[in-house]
């Protein structure tokens, strides 16, 4: 890992599946927040917009889409971070939902540690 992550923004819906992307960053000294919706992704996002350097965005929440939400992260985040796309669906079913430039990795549910460790051990190459 060339460059440190200094934060990562960690929105799902699902507890569980923030926890353990918290845990494992963790391991690595990140530091993560965590949202379950858009709304509180926006919020953190503009208390913590120098700081974060990598997103996870479940792109299946309620409310707003993780599509909708990347649009509005992208305009407040300072950093230029790192976006990994998370869904249960395959890539294929969802390109239509993913950003058609940018710096993002897909990652599909489920996953394993070992994954999240491998674009944690990539950073910032990816």
């Amino acid at each position: 890992m060339s460059k440190k992550i200094n934060m990562a923004l960690i929105v799902d819906d699902e507890n569980y599946i923030r926890e353990i992307i918290s845990e494992v960053l963790g391991i690595w000294d990140v530091h993560s927040i965590e949202a379950e919706d858009g709304h509180s992704a926006i919020q953190l996002s503009k208390e913590h917009k120098d700081k974060i350097d990598i997103v996870f965005l479940d792109l299946n929440l309620p409310q707003m889409s993780g599509t909708e939400i990347y649009q509005q992260l992208i305009n407040i985040i300072e950093r230029d971070p790192l976006f990994v796309f998370i869904s249960g669906f395959d890539e294929e079913s969802v390109k239509d939902e993913l950003p058609q430039t940018g710096k993002f990795i897909f990652l599909k549910k489920p996953f394993t540690l070992n994954s999240i460790q491998e674009i944690i051990e990539q950073f910032p190459q990816n």
